[in-house]
């Protein structure tokens, strides 16, 4: 019976509703040095260029980037502090922080629910935004507009004003906390990241190409990683996979 809750589990990590389209996904992960990348005006220009570089590939049909792929190894979280609830920090549920830019909801295809999504015009000097998963949106703002709302991420942080809504994506299997906000790499260049790329086919034939574009941005910047979308929440959900068959072996032998 173990086993067989263990193998479901596992199934529904690969092939269950995800909130997002893990098919024809190239991931490639960049981690900038700080000592050459201490400007953030630095890295927004490289995470843009990579980018740029792979637009021109037919075969590329969306490119976008994240400090925090679904179902990495990384996960960010931060505590959130909604305008107008006094809450201290010991209070405050955590929820999952990523930096992203534009391109990855279209890249994954993460469904917009109301609003925007990030635009170039969102730069450091003007509003601070954030797109907010639905989940988020209705634990704190239920049956209200969450557009227009403000929150921060410490207890005297800086605010942020939500201008989108977006669909629930599962970033871990193990905590399926879909709790999320979305900041703007424009606003905030990350430390490199997951660049992913739609491909009208085989994702793995556009590798050669994502490494021509990082070099053309720094020739001396390796790639830490680079695979399929698909292959890394099939990596994911091993460990359920092998919790399970081991579970098959000892009901054999107590059987």
């Amino acid at each position: 019976f173990g086993s067989t809750l263990a193998l479901t589990a596992a199934d529904r990590t690969v092939n269950g509703a995800l909130g997002f389209d893990k098919r024809n996904v190239l991931v490639g992960s960049i981690n900038l040095p700080e000592r050459t990348y201490s400007d953030p005006e630095k890295r927004r220009r490289f995470v843009l260029g990579v980018m740029e570089g792979m637009r021109s590939i037919p075969a590329a049909t969306d490119i976008g980037v994240t400090s925090n792929i679904p179902s990495g190894f990384n996960n960010n979280g931060r505590p959130f502090f909604p305008e107008g609830v006094e809450l201290t920090p010991a209070e405050a549920r955590f929820v999952n922080y990523r930096l992203s830019s534009n391109g990855y909801f279209s890249a994954l295809k993460i469904p917009l629910v109301r609003g925007r999504w990030f635009e170039e015009t969102d730069r450091p000097e003007t509003v601070q935004v954030a797109v907010v998963s639905a989940s988020l949106a209705r634990r704190y703002w239920p049956q209200q507009d969450a557009l227009g709302k403000r929150f921060t991420l410490a207890a005297d942080g800086p605010s942020f004003t939500v201008i989108g809504v977006s669909g629930d994506v599962v970033h871990n299997w193990f905590t399926r906390r879909e709790d999320t906000v979305y900041r703007p790499i424009s606003q905030a260049p990350p430390y490199g990241g997951d660049f992913v790329i739609r491909t009208a086919g085989d994702p793995t034939a556009l590798a050669g190409d994502f490494r021509r574009a990082v070099a053309a941005m720094d020739a001396d910047q390796p790639i830490a990683a680079l695979t399929t979308l698909e292959a890394m929440v099939e990596d994911r959900a091993g460990g359920f996979t092998f919790i399970a068959r081991a579970l098959g072996v000892v009901a054999v032998i107590a059987l």
